[in-house]
């Protein structure tokens, strides 16, 4: 499993939803693929469907890219899917309303003021993983870490899971 881990203002995002500004669509464009340009339109004016969850997912991905930074790359493996899984244990969430009906991309998005229980949710599955004590105690410190820079920047948090 890979996930990539965007720390960003979660506002950026909220304030495109339903603008309708052409300026900012004109300015996004240059950063967004042409295949994903009309699934910008549909968030712009706020009129997304279920048939497209898997492109808007795509173009949330580059969103994010787009308005925050990549904090984290992981690889994990099969030992540890079950740790990184608890982060994405509910539907797929998202800043803006977005449908989650497909299941590729997984996507979570934590709010700075969530961010804490998203540690204290991740400590409570990984006190169940048979890992090694060692290894837990480095996953806590990376989970920690993560939270540490959303508190210090100020910033929201999103998860992207692919297989």
């Amino acid at each position: 499993m890979h996930v990539t881990t965007y720390l960003i203002d979660k506002s950026e995002l909220i304030n495109i939803w339903n603008c309708k500004d052409k300026s900012i669509i004109e300015s996004l464009s240059e950063s967004i693929e042409d295949c994903n340009l009309p699934y910008l339109e549909m968030i712009f004016n706020g009129n997304v469907s279920e048939r497209d969850a898997y492109q808007l997912k795509l173009l949330y991905e580059e969103l994010a890219e787009h308005y925050g930074e990549i904090y984290e790359d992981y690889i994990f493996g099969d030992e540890a899917f079950y740790c990184v899984e608890c982060l994405m244990d509910d539907e797929d969430s998202f800043f803006i309303p977005l449908p989650g009906e497909d299941d590729f991309p997984g996507i979570k998005s934590v709010a700075l003021s969530d961010i804490d229980n998203l540690v204290q949710n991740y400590k409570a599955h990984l006190s169940i993983c048979d890992f090694p004590e060692s290894e837990k105690e480095d996953m806590i410190k990376e989970i920690q870490k993560l939270a540490n820079a959303c508190k210090e920047n100020k910033k929201d948090v999103i998860f992207f899971s692919q297989d």
